[in-house]
């Protein structure tokens, strides 16, 4: 299961947007998922990857000192949902950490972005009611898979776009196979949701899970024993939903 900061993105307006480091290779539609080695690169910091009607978080060193505070000038009426960290030389062959993140306002309407840790903007993903993304090696090549869902009413469309990075990240990658396993499904969902984790065995752990005022919904103890908890949401207002385990989150939508 995939993994999860703050300075001035506003700022980034009136600095202006980092030059293309992503090529838009391939457009599909539908929900596409990677059969290709997963890469993630340590980055060396710890960041805070839960939040509650925030615009912020925060990077700390080894020593557990304050590194950064990320502020993101968010537009009105949204709020951070979701930071993951995606390793200095990913997008781009700079030294500065690089980060997914997403925000979402009460219409259940979610934007996303790739920042770095001085909040400049990177790249801009456009708004969806869902969106997540992966990294993998391909050949030679390092690319950025996002997924993206939108509905309508009893309308669901999906598009997954694949981007070229110009990382130059050569370390070994982990040869964790990206499957649906690895993400809540089906996302979205009317009745049943799978929530698959990863805790170490013989440990005991809450999951949590929060609409997207951040209100507490439902918590269950999990065990190092299994792999996945399955939840009947018949009872969910429709919307979206973040579920929370040992700093680790993710998201499904209810239909």
């Amino acid at each position: 299961m995939k993994k999860q900061f703050i300075i001035f993105l506003g700022l980034s307006l009136i600095i202006g947007k980092v030059s293309a480091q992503l090529t838009l290779d391939h457009t599909f539609s539908g929900y596409l998922l990677g059969s290709y080695p997963y890469v993630e690169e340590p980055i060396g910091l710890y960041y805070n990857a839960a939040f509650v009607n925030s615009n912020s978080f925060y990077l700390y060193n080894s020593n557990y000192s304050l590194y950064k505070t990320v502020i993101l000038n968010l537009p009105s009426g949204y709020s951070l949902f979701q930071v993951s960290s995606l390793g200095k030389h990913i997008i781009n062959t700079d030294e500065k950490a690089e980060f997914f993140i997403a925000a979402h306002n009460s219409n259940n309407v979610q934007l996303a972005k790739i920042v770095n840790e001085d909040g400049v903007i990177i790249q801009d993903f456009g708004n969806g009611n869902s969106i997540s993304c992966s990294t993998h090696k391909v050949g030679n090549q390092l690319r950025l898979i996002v997924r993206k869902v939108s509905y309508n009413n009893s309308i669901t469309s999906y598009q997954t776009d694949v981007y070229i990075c110009q990382g130059n990240y050569n370390a070994v990658e982990s040869f964790e196979i990206e499957n649906s396993t690895m993400h809540p499904y089906p996302n979205p969902t009317t009745t049943l949701i799978n929530l698959p984790y990863h805790i170490d065995k013989g440990t005991v752990s809450t999951i949590n899970i929060y609409n997207i005022n951040g209100q507490l919904v439902d918590s269950y103890n999990i065990g190092g024993d299994f792999e996945m908890i399955t939840i009947d949401v018949n009872n969910y207002a429709k919307g979206i939903y973040v579920y929370e385990y040992n700093g680790i989150s993710n998201r499904f939508v209810v239909q």
